[in-house]
């Protein structure tokens, strides 16, 4: 949904515009819906806007920059605050020009560990990085840290370019390992344990979620690249697993399958997911099975 969702965007930036102008009257708001639509992005009006107090004047101006292509807004971009605009600005700078400026800056917001928008920025860094940039995020992030949650998006984003990697399916394939809490507690550890204080039974909660969304982001980009092989162990796992896994994974499991042209040998398996409580999983068991 996300990515049908960022294909939109140019369009919902127009609406967004639109939006500010009902609501507040203004001619420089009717100049910058104007020189967005025009494509001539006026950039005394843009700057303007960059300049202003006001965050839904700064979202704006991004929106607008976004389409126009023009890496000379760089510069005043990357001085904003990534706390207050960080999604807009990774969604405008992967909608730019490929720039060394521009892929350095995401790098470095990547290695903030409390940066709130580590996702829209794995995001942008999959649209502008090179192959370069593809071996040393490879290298460098391991399965067990958070970045592994959102480097998929990345990995699949630089793929989507013809930019790859021989480890680049071999990452994802085994991109299933779960977050140690400390040093004998795993993520799963909540589903059987009771004496858990509240503190630690919310963080253990929201890690798991984490940890969902990050098999979540894997099964995608795997099913997208055509899959491996290697995966397939998990895969039979999150196909089996009664608890703990919505839907959506379970779906791109048996999309991954369906890539593999592979169907475990279960028939209990088989049973099970043809029926299901989702007609969509009954629909994806049948096309893979």
């Amino acid at each position: 949904m996300q990515y049908k969702l960022t294909k939109l965007l140019p369009f919902l930036a127009l609406l967004f515009l639109s939006n500010i102008i009902l609501a507040q009257y203004s001619d420089k708001d009717s100049a910058l819906v104007r020189t967005t639509y025009l494509r001539d992005f006026d950039k005394n009006i843009i700057y303007d806007y960059l300049a202003s107090k006001d965050s839904n004047k700064i979202n704006a101006a991004l929106l607008s920059i976004a389409q126009s292509e023009d890496t000379a807004f760089v510069d005043s971009v990357i001085k904003l605050d990534i706390y207050k605009h960080g999604d807009l600005i990774a969604f405008t700078l992967g909608q730019l020009e490929e720039s060394k400026k521009v892929e350095d800056f995401i790098l470095r917001v990547l290695s903030i560990c409390d940066n709130p928008y580590k996702s829209q920025f794995f995001d942008a860094i999959g649209k502008v990085g090179d192959s370069l940039t593809l071996d040393f995020l490879l290298n460098s992030i391991g399965h067990d840290s958070f970045n592994s949650v959102y480097f998929p998006l990345a990995i699949y984003n630089f793929f989507s370019r013809g930019i790859t990697s021989k480890n680049s399916l071999n990452y994802l394939a085994n991109n299933f390992q779960r977050f140690e809490l400390n040093d004998t507690t795993s993520s799963d550890h909540y589903k059987y344990s009771f004496d858990l204080s509240k503190e630690e039974f919310e963080r253990v909660k929201f890690i798991s979620k984490v940890y969902d969304e990050k098999v979540y982001n894997t099964l995608f980009a795997l099913s997208r690249m055509g899959s491996s092989k290697e995966a397939i162990p998990e895969l039979i796992k999150i196909a089996k697993t009664k608890n703990g896994f919505h839907n959506q994974i379970k779906l791109f499991a048996l999309s991954n399958f369906k890539k593999l042209k592979y169907f475990p040998e279960d028939k209990y398996l088989l049973k099970k997911m043809i029926h299901s409580d989702s007609w969509q999983i009954r629909t994806e068991t049948a096309n893979s099975a």
